[in-house]
């Protein structure tokens, strides 16, 4: 009865372990879907919100985009700057929404490749041309 039982088991785990093996086996020979990041980039999908992008030459430096920004990352001095701090972005998309200009002076970009090395250099400013 014990050998019955030790046969068994012995049976349960080389039919797992062949199992696994088969698997191992299938996945190995179809071909690799890693990127290879810093050679090979991805592209993001449509309405993909990447990092904000500002066009100074089409901004009429309304205010809409700081006030319907629920995070204050951007604010707009009148007639003298302009400037959008990255790390407080929740990429929700309203300061986008809220621009009146065609095209859009401030809108996301399809970019994903953002580093910082301090929190000083999170804010990006400009200064604004006089009307």
């Amino acid at each position: 009865m014990a050998a019955k039982g030790y046969v068994g088991t012995v049976w349960e785990v080389l039919a797992g372990l062949i199992a696994g093996m088969r698997v191992t086996l299938r996945t190995l020979l179809r071909p690799a879907i890693t990127v290879q990041y810093p050679f090979e980039k991805l592209t993001p999908y449509p309405g993909y919100r990447g990092v904000l992008h500002y066009d100074p030459a089409t901004c009429i430096a309304c205010g809409l985009c700081a006030k319907a920004c629920p995070s204050s990352c951007i604010t707009v001095k009148k007639g003298a700057s302009y400037s959008v701090h990255l790390g407080r972005c929740n990429f929700c998309r309203l300061c986008e929404e809220a621009c009146p200009t065609k095209p859009k002076s401030i809108r996301h970009s399809p970019e994903y490749e953002l580093v910082f090395l301090s929190r000083s250099q999170m804010e990006r400013t400009w200064e604004l041309k006089a009307p």
